[in-house]
């Protein structure tokens, strides 16, 4: 047959029906076959489909095509414009307005279905700290709508942890023990308070402990969420420095704010703000070496992306930019000797550029191997607390945390992992292998300067270091 004109039919609000003809018009005054005008219909669900309108369908209905008329009717798969989603109710602490209102955001009653804009939805929710998220489509009240039934599972309000390492500082106790407190949505609102202390008890005279309490809530329903974070660490340093009654404190005061731009199962792509007030404080011999405040403004952005590139891997790109003040005014020796001749001129203001990068390549399901760099760039001298630093178990792993700092470094690590299998169900184990290189600036003036180690008292454990120089490790 030779088919005229083709007549579309349906509520078609994803495209204009200029676009459909036009789509169709390839098949218009020509004899087609009923499976050629099968693929006219079929042209349009891929048109549909490819821009994630999964569950569009265009058909031929029943009907006579003797004049050259041909019905397509297509139907956008909508939600139910009454009950298009539908949450639980009860047993669960998160208020249910808050997960339809997520829903809802990113996809309206009435409202043709899109496969990204759902899985955003149940990923924002997945986001929300203790909540599992999942969705089931099932048929609408009206014909050609749906309805989608939207699953959510919560943990334990209540969860702990405890573990122990070797972490720390030889000064102020290598041996740490860590614990820490999760309350998850106790308010119903999408809320999370947090509490971890680590402390290293008495060696030789040394001891830390440090605390951290923190508060999470997600800010309307675009998956926006704000944090606050406050940190006290106090410490003695022990050893062979034990006489000197050195010790000191550090208080962190931090809020922030995080917005994901996209959020899909193979992509994340975060927007994240912050503002911190930092308050360090140094004495030995019960004389006050030193009174900083460092106030920090920094905006970054977050890349995460999954791939079946060589088996499949997962890609990670982070990049934040700083700016802030350091004051060290409260003791005027200690601002003497920062603005003096050959000292560090840290006073005031800075900006410096915070990057990484990283790949988790899997070769076998037993064998991965993950490639990392990340690095540091400042416009001026930093202070300590603003350093890169290349020792650590997130470092260069052959040194102890807070060897080798510097305004300007860069590290990367090689390194090979091993599912071997697990205990009982209970637990994994496996093998690693690693390669770590750092490399540091120490000061941007660019002239050599004894270098002190974080964890030694600055005014006595100093050891004469080129200015630029790097560290490596085999484990």
């Amino acid at each position: 047959m030779r088919v005229k004109v083709f007549q579309l039919q349906g509520d078609i609000t994803a495209f204009s029906r200029d676009e459909l003809s036009q789509l169709l018009s390839a098949y218009l005054e020509r004899p087609l076959s009923l499976a050629e005008l099968q693929q006219a219909a079929q042209a349009v669900t891929r048109l549909y489909r490819d821009q994630g309108y999964f569950l569009a369908r265009a058909y031929l209905p029943q009907q006579d095509v003797t004049e050259g008329t041909v019905v397509v009717v297509v139907n956008e798969g909508v939600l139910d414009p009454d009950h298009g989603i539908a949450v639980p109710t009860e047993g669960l602490r998160l208020q249910p307005h808050i997960a339809l209102d997520v829903m809802r955001h990113v996809a309206a009653n009435g409202k043709p279905l899109r496969l990204e804009e759902i899985e955003r939805g149940l990923l924002l929710l997945n986001d929300i700290p203790g909540l599992t998220a999942s969705a089931n489509l099932e048929r609408g009240s009206s014909p050609g709508t749906l309805r989608m039934a939207v699953n959510l599972q919560e943990a334990a309000a209540l969860q702990g942890y405890a573990m122990a390492d070797t972490h720390g500082g030889r000064y102020t106790g290598v041996q740490r023990l860590t614990m820490g407190l999760l309350l998850n949505g106790w308010l119903g609102r999408s809320e999370q308070f947090t509490l971890q202390m680590t402390q290293a008890p008495p060696s030789a005279g040394g001891r830390m402990g440090f605390l951290r309490l923190g508060f999470s809530q997600g800010i309307g329903a675009s998956g926006l969420r704000m944090g606050l974070t406050y940190s006290d660490v106090r410490y003695v340093v022990g050893q062979e420095f034990r006489s000197l009654n050195y010790q000191g404190s550090a208080q962190e005061l931090t809020s922030q704010l995080r917005y994901p731009l996209i959020r899909s199962r193979s992509t994340s792509f975060t927007a994240q703000a912050a503002y911190s007030r930092k308050a360090m404080r140094d004495e030995a011999a019960q004389v006050r070496l030193s009174d900083k405040r460092v106030d920090l403004l920094s905006a970054g952005l977050g890349l995460e992306l999954t791939d079946g590139w060589a088996g499949g891997g997962s890609n990670q790109i982070n990049a934040m930019v700083s700016g802030g003040t350091l004051d060290l005014g409260r003791i005027p020796a200690s601002l003497a000797a920062d603005q003096a001749a050959g000292g560090r001129a840290t006073q005031g203001s800075f900006e410096k550029l915070s990057w990484s990068l990283q790949r988790l390549q899997r070769i076998s399901p037993q064998l991965s191997l993950a490639v990392q760099l990340n690095g540091q760039n400042a416009s001026k001298g930093l202070d300590s607390s603003e350093r890169f630093q290349l020792g650590g178990p997130g470092g260069v792993r052959g040194y102890p945390a807070g060897e080798a700092s510097g305004d300007n470094g860069m590290r990367g690590s090689l390194e090979a992992r091993y599912a071997a299998g697990r205990i009982a169900d209970v637990a994994e184990f496996g093998f690693q292998a690693f390669y770590d290189w750092g490399r540091i600036r120490s000061r941007n003036s660019g002239a050599a300067t004894p270098v002190p180690a974080p964890s030694n008292p600055p005014a006595s454990a100093t050891s004469p270091l080129p200015n630029a120089y790097s560290l490596q490790s085999v484990g």
